[in-house]
């Protein structure tokens, strides 16, 4: 008879804890079925109520949020745009705590100067969000890059290869002595509408909407007008890709190397109810002039092309250095 006490009382007080649980399941995942219908670069061309009818089938008998990252991984194959991507709590956690609190090396450039004229500067990926270590970056990017502007130069080389992205911003701020007050690149939204991105006022902005005010000071360069080239590879991708963009059509400028890895397509962050984050693709990549980059894997192509891969670091400086002193002809 206790037994059979114990068992109801059970049932009684745990039933209703389960639907509780149900419920708070069903609204986590329906704010980031929300949040991709509303932001998705496909939106006009997905099936919306077959989207939500699978994720709902998928989580009908989970009970905490936590069950649902899988889910929401999975749904987002769904969007077609082999961009977006889910971040659980923990992750982002340590994405904004920044590389040295997990134990990993800040990327810094490497520069060199070349036959006593040729400035060469790589630019590195940068993977974490921790705006302390984006500052010290670019702090250490511009001491570089000035002092090597003290020599009268013939010509840049900006390094781009196996960039193969994460945060935008710490690089925008590195590269913007040689694209500041310029609109660099554009993003097309599904509504076909285009806003560029430009560095002015030492803060990046989209359009008229501010995305990130710098602390470090814009340095300008003597040798600004000199002529400037952009290796680019195949592992130049994403963020990469828009730095190189930054670079087509800019006067006295050229790329060179192979073909870029295609994510030519803009993510935006957004924040779930437990701290998890969505990064959709809500955008189109395109050049100065608004012509979008929209074939996920055709890449950007360099204006001066490199059909088999140069895997030698002196041999590609050489390549780049001819093509400069061709320019200067």
């Amino acid at each position: 008879m206790h037994r059979i006490a114990i068992l109801f009382l059970f049932v009684l007080f745990f039933k209703p804890a389960l639907a509780q649980n149900n419920i708070e399941v069903k609204d986590y995942l329906n704010q980031a079925l929300d949040i991709m219908k509303a932001q998705s670069i496909n939106k006009h061309k997905l099936d919306w109520e077959k989207i939500y009818n699978f994720a709902h089938e998928q989580a009908k008998d989970l009970d905490s949020i936590k069950q649902t990252y899988a889910v929401i991984d999975s749904t987002l194959k769904m969007l077609a745009d082999q961009h977006s991507h889910f971040y659980p709590p923990e992750m982002v956690e340590g994405i904004f705590k920044g590389y040295l609190a997990n134990g990993e090396q800040l990327p810094l450039v490497k520069t060199a100067i070349i036959e006593k004229s040729y400035a060469y500067v790589t630019v590195p990926h940068f993977y974490f969000a921790n705006e302390e270590e984006w500052e010290q970056f670019i702090t250490d990017a511009y001491h570089k890059i000035r002092e090597m502007d003290k020599v009268v130069l013939k010509g840049w080389v900006l390094d781009l290869r196996d960039n193969d992205g994460g945060m935008l911003q710490p690089m925008i701020g590195m590269v913007a002595p040689f694209i500041h007050d310029e609109d660099a690149f554009g993003i097309k939204k599904p509504e076909g509408t285009v806003s560029y991105y430009r560095y002015r006022n030492n803060a990046a902005y989209y359009g008229d909407s501010l995305v990130y005010q710098y602390k470090t000071p814009l340095i300008q360069l003597k040798n600004f007008d000199k002529p400037l080239v952009v290796l680019i590879n195949k592992r130049t991708g994403s963020s990469g890709e828009f730095i190189a963009m930054a670079f087509k059509d800019r006067k006295k400028t050229q790329l060179i190397g192979q073909k870029t890895t295609g994510l030519t397509s803009s993510n935006s962050e957004f924040k779930l109810s437990d701290g998890a984050y969505l990064v959709l693709t809500n955008g189109t990549l395109t050049d100065r002039n608004g012509q979008p980059y929209d074939e996920v894997g055709k890449g950007i192509s360099p204006d001066h092309v490199v059909e088999k891969e140069i895997v030698d670091q002196e041999e590609c400086i050489h390549q780049a250095i001819k093509v400069l002193k061709q320019m200067a002809q």
